[in-house]
């Protein structure tokens, strides 16, 4: 408990840092309340691999990102079953960030699934938030 109020007593932007978190808790529900949303979830290979797998076609045909037309990419990542985070993008800034990365040789393509026919890219989750590669 002290430790907490002495955290808040040192906070000189307290009010300001209270507004800034209302408005991104009222940004978040209108995401999840009003805007299409692709759920994926990784299970568990990401933890070892240090990547995650996203699917742009199958069997030769555009899916996953390369098809989806939610506005939002929602990641979650999970181990045994537990989640352990959740990964949310605007489709449109997560296919520029994997473009730059295609680009800059961060990322691999690779083929999975039912009989090898997705086309996934592994993303090394390191480099997904670098500034290079977000802006």
């Amino acid at each position: 408990m002290t430790l907490r109020k002495k955290k808040y007593e040192l906070n000189k932007n307290f009010k300001h840092d209270l507004i800034a978190g209302a408005v991104r808790e009222e940004r978040v529900g209108e995401i999840l309340q009003n805007k299409p949303i692709e759920v994926k979830t990784e299970m568990g290979k990401w933890a070892d691999s240090g990547n995650i797998a996203i699917e742009v076609s199958f069997d030769g045909k555009k899916s996953g990102l390369a098809k989806t037309e939610s506005e939002y990419w929602w990641h979650t990542l999970e181990i045994g079953g537990e989640e352990i985070a959740h990964l949310v993008f605007p489709v449109e800034k997560l296919k520029h960030v994997i473009t730059k990365m295609k680009k800059n040789g961060t990322v691999r393509v690779v083929y999975g699934g039912d009989d090898n026919l997705a086309k996934m890219v592994l993303v090394p989750l390191k480099e997904l938030f670098q500034k290079d590669n977000v802006t």
